[in-house]
């Protein structure tokens, strides 16, 4: 897997480089806690499970990463 990133470094792909088909998912504490999707006609959440949702919707997938960054997730793709 590969980290997403706002800012690029070494061995991390910028979010702009991600297609917004590509599976982006959400680790919290280094485990598997869910991921970004985009719900149809309201926008992009982090889901946690079934019904379940961090934050959002947001307007863009970059707004909703963001937001939920204080909370200590990070974002990977599969490589």
């Amino acid at each position: 897997m590969k980290r997403i990133i706002i800012k690029n470094t070494i061995d991390e792909v910028n979010l702009r480089e991600v297609s917004e088909s590509t599976p982006i998912f959400a680790k919290l504490k280094g485990k598997l806690a869910g991921m970004i999707v985009k719900e149809k006609d309201r926008g992009w959440i982090l889901k946690l499970g079934g019904e379940f949702g961090s934050n959002g919707p947001h307007a863009s997938r970059e707004i909703c990463m963001t937001s939920a960054l204080e909370y200590g997730y990070t974002y990977f793709i599969e490589d």
